[in-house]
């Protein structure tokens, strides 16, 4: 075999191999690989990472074996477009920015039964509160949100505290929005948007997509998902205190 001259085919099929084992090895070592995949997906992208490095080695061997031909061929730009946009681009969570392409769902996990309390009525604080206020954190923003979404006659008026990002729609009423949270099952191609409709009487109109931290009393709404058509009640959260908070290093639930 002729050593003198490189096989440019092996050559760039090994510069594509360590390109993709550094950009998963930077994903790893930096965190921010879980604005992509649930936390569970890690160890099969670490597997990856094995085989990448375990078929660079072996394409190292072809490099000085003369190949024949010299052309870079086109198809290999299919494997470099998105890994050189993969090294540049600033890693960053959907959360926010997939509510405009995806919406958010108020009835995701079921559209309940409850209180009629139509959307357009007057809203006071003066509601009776549960002993303990029901905090939606990270860890059971799911169950937790499952069981009000199901029992709303059961929750209302009791006291809720969560965090999200404010999203609003078209038909909403003036002072009401949704603070959403980003579902992650599996990896960004799943992710879904849920959240609480709330109300908060005030001036000041918040933009979309801010992060809050709110507290409030737990009502009901009659609300339809504008996708579907459906109608039901769903809950409604109006707010007593509101703080704007600064987006989370990871703002996903992972169910």
């Amino acid at each position: 075999m002729r050593k003198d001259k490189l096989n440019i085919q092996a050559l760039v099929e090994l510069t594509i191999l360590i390109g993709f084992s550094y950009l998963i090895y930077d994903l790893l070592k930096t965190g921010s690989v879980l604005y992509y995949i649930h936390p569970k997906m890690v160890k099969y992208l670490l597997f990856a990472l094995i085989v990448l490095i375990l078929m660079a080695l072996i394409k190292l061997q072809r490099i000085f074996t003369y190949g024949g031909d010299i052309r870079i061929r086109p198809h290999y730009l299919i494997f470099i477009v998105p890994l050189m946009m993969a090294l540049v681009l600033e890693h960053q969570s959907i959360s926010t920015s997939s509510a405009n392409i995806r919406g958010v769902s108020l009835d995701s996990i079921g559209i309940s039964k409850g209180v009629t309390n139509t959307s357009n009525e007057t809203y006071t604080a003066n509601y009776y509160k549960v002993d303990n206020r029901i905090i939606l954190k990270a860890e059971n923003y799911m169950t937790q949100l499952s069981e009000i979404l199901h029992n709303v006659e059961k929750f209302h008026g009791a006291e809720v505290e969560l965090e999200g990002f404010i999203y609003r729609e078209p038909h909403l009423f003036d002072g009401q929005f949704i603070i959403s949270r980003t579902i992650l099952s599996c990896c960004v191609a799943d992710a879904e948007n849920i959240g609480l409709l709330s109300y908060w009487e005030a001036e000041e109109r918040l933009k979309d997509k801010t992060w809050v931290k709110a507290i409030g009393i737990l009502q009901s709404s009659e609300y339809e998902n504008p996708q579907t058509g459906r109608r039901g009640v769903v809950p409604l959260l109006v707010i007593l205190e509101l703080e704007v908070i600064p987006e989370p290093t990871n703002p996903y639930i992972y169910p």
